[in-house]
């Protein structure tokens, strides 16, 4: 990645991010001491984290209603279908990046994701 002649270039980004990631990772078990992760360590403050978020995410999802479409729309992102431009129902594979959701404040963005997520772990 970078500029070339004043034009932007993407080739290795993928792998210059494996690399970042992997990097991070490394250099938080180093910093935590950990090797198998902090969910099997109960006494480890992500884990106080986790049963926090956990906690949220239970009460977020307690009731869910009226966004089963949306939920429907994120699952498909995360399968990598767009709704085809010929039917709203049928779907065709894609690439994205990003899932963004929007909306006014207390629309249900935060129960959406948190319902997502929970539908992922399932």
């Amino acid at each position: 990645g970078g500029v070339v002649k004043g034009q932007p270039v993407t080739t290795g980004l993928e792998d210059f991010a494996s690399d970042v990631l992997e990097t991070l990772w490394k250099k938080l078990a180093d910093q935590f001491s950990y090797t198998a992760g902090p969910a099997s360590m109960p006494d480890h403050p992500l884990s106080a984290l986790r049963r926090a978020q956990a906690r949220l995410q239970a009460s977020l999802t307690q009731v869910f209603a009226g966004r089963a479409e949306e939920l429907r729309h994120a699952m498909d992102f995360i399968d990598g279908r767009l709704p085809d431009a010929g039917s709203p129902r049928r779907a065709a594979p894609a690439r994205l990046d990003a899932l963004v959701v929007v909306g006014e404040p207390g629309l249900g963005k935060s129960s959406l994701l948190a319902k997502l997520s929970l539908c992922l772990r399932r």
